[in-house]
């Protein structure tokens, strides 16, 4: 058989595994992230979240129409003019749980002095949103390019970031801060996202 026969019909064999892994829907994923400065009322900026849940991973869930434990964390990269090129900020939520099929915005808050003080602008030049669904982190950093900002172009550079803003963070810890721990109101105060609360220390 001639190599170009021998090729296609590989090819062809692997097409609907590669389309079953195209097509596959994870369990939440970020449909929209947004960036707004001098939110009212406090001339915060916040960082404006979108998720979609798509189905539940555990098959012995009680409710299979909800996704429960959902973490956000968000982790911003802002140049700097200090001895460091960036000052990194992270921040993370847990939804209690977002029925599938449904959109929920949540958002993250940067405090306006600390906006004012460093001259950050409203989007930051590098950001990636990871999830997690009851601990198991999700790999929305390659099949969702609306999870990262567009600075990345590849995985490796994603990797790159996250190691480089790990050593850092604990020099902006708490000031990035989620809804509930800020003087802000809920984005969508019709239908509030349920969070499981945790305190700063």
């Amino acid at each position: 058989m001639p190599f170009s026969r021998i090729a296609c019909f590989v090819l062809i064999s692997l097409l609907p595994s590669v389309f079953a892994h195209a097509q596959q829907k994870l369990p939440v994923e970020v449909s929209r992230v947004n960036f707004n400065s001098n939110a009212r009322p406090y001339k915060w900026n916040n960082i404006v979240i979108q998720l979609q849940a798509n189905q539940n991973p555990d098959p012995q869930a009680a409710n299979p129409r909800y996704v429960d434990n959902i973490t956000v964390t968000l982790t911003l990269g802002y140049e700097s003019k200090g001895a460091s090129p960036f000052t990194f900020y992270q921040a993370e939520a847990t939804l209690v749980t977002l029925e599938t099929g449904k959109k929920k915005e949540i958002a993250f808050w940067m405090p306006y002095d600390v906006v004012q003080r460093d001259n950050l602008p409203k989007e930051p030049k590098y950001w990636i949103v990871e999830l997690e669904v009851n601990g198991q982190q999700l790999n929305l950093l390659v099949d969702n390019k609306k999870s990262f900002s567009s600075g990345f172009t590849n995985l490796d550079s994603i990797n790159g970031f996250k190691s480089q803003a790990s050593g850092k963070l604990s020099e902006t810890d708490g000031i990035l801060v989620p809804t509930y721990l800020s003087p802000n109101p809920y984005i969508d105060q019709r239908e509030p996202a349920a969070f499981i609360r945790k305190e700063q220390q």
